[in-house]
């Protein structure tokens, strides 16, 4: 795919620049980086504690390799995906893409001049000025999904933009994977449908890179990463252990904790508290959860009997 365009101030740049079937002419934010591998990231706006945490982790991990993040200026996942790749510095670039002008409103919670402010470029086919009206959003899907050399929805709706981009992404020849979720959640429906219709499973960080390594080998080469030694936590025993077996990845009520563990609620609270500190649960919005197995120095530095089997497919269609 070719680079995105330069950095336009007043004006479009004299040559608007193809991706995929749309021409995108307008952006705003630093000049685009020498071309790398890109990784489009996106879903719901009506995301969950679960699916903002996963696409935020993989978006940092990803830039930490290196690798560009395409996205767009929708809140959800995309908000989640923008803030984890903004937040790596010295990283791959994050390149958002806009329903309406690349100018955005310019006010102080504006996305697009946090995207800027943070070292990215906004990109849209629209001039300045223009308002994000309906019509131009399945356009703003199509960039998105063109963007990368592999597209990863990490939670949608049965209906709705995400899967539009998925659409698009199979149109043009990208890669499609998908973020599992929960069959009980409505938020994942479109995700599992992508799944069950043979999209890549995305469990880590190390499933992306495996597509990614396989999509664009001569862009994207992992450099081989000194093995951390780290000492191993030691799994808690006793109450504490019980009550970490009964938090699941997703936010679990105290209530439910209760239930499972069979414990006084001022135990369990005090368990749940001495198991924040080591970073064996985390508090969320309405009770507790564990850490997701995503992990950016893990990704790199596990062996990789999954590139091995992908390898051996060749991912074939």
């Amino acid at each position: 795919m070719p680079p995105l365009p330069p950095t336009v101030v007043a004006k479009p740049p004299s040559e608007p620049v193809t991706t995929g079937a749309t021409n995108c002419a307008f952006a705003r934010g630093r000049p685009a980086p020498p071309r790398r591998a890109r990784v489009a990231v996106t879903g719901t706006r009506s995301s969950t504690a679960y699916g903002e945490r996963v696409a935020s982790t993989l978006a940092q991990g990803l830039a930490t390799c290196g690798i560009d993040i395409a996205t767009s200026l929708e809140p959800g996942i995309d908000a989640a995906a923008r803030c984890g790749a903004l937040g790596v510095t010295g990283g791959g670039a994050v390149v958002a893409f806009a329903a309406g002008g690349a100018d955005g409103a310019r006010s102080p919670g504006d996305p697009a001049g946090v995207v800027v402010a943070g070292g990215g470029v906004v990109v849209s086919d629209a001039p300045f000025g223009a308002v994000p009206e309906r019509w131009r959003f399945p356009r703003r899907n199509r960039l998105v999904a063109c963007a990368g050399d592999v597209l990863v929805v990490v939670e949608a709706h049965a209906t709705g933009g995400a899967l539009r981009a998925a659409e698009a992404a199979l149109e043009l020849g990208v890669p499609v994977c998908a973020v599992p979720g929960s069959v009980r959640s409505a938020s994942s429906r479109g995700t599992n449908a992508l799944l069950a219709d043979g999209a890549h499973v995305v469990r880590d960080l190390e499933d992306v890179l495996a597509v990614l390594e396989l999509t664009c080998a001569a862009r994207f080469s992992r450099p081989p990463a000194p093995r951390a030694v780290r000492p191993a936590l030691a799994a808690p025993a006793g109450l504490d252990g019980a009550v970490l077996c009964s938090v699941d990845e997703v936010v679990t009520p105290l209530e439910r904790v209760l239930e499972r563990t069979g414990c006084g609620l001022a135990e369990a609270a005090l368990s749940l508290e001495r198991l924040v500190p080591p970073r064996l649960a985390e508090p969320g919005p309405a009770g507790y959860l564990r850490p997701l197995s995503v992990d950016v120095a893990d990704g790199n530095e596990r062996a990789s009997p999954r590139l091995a089997r992908a390898r051996a497919r060749r991912l074939a269609p």
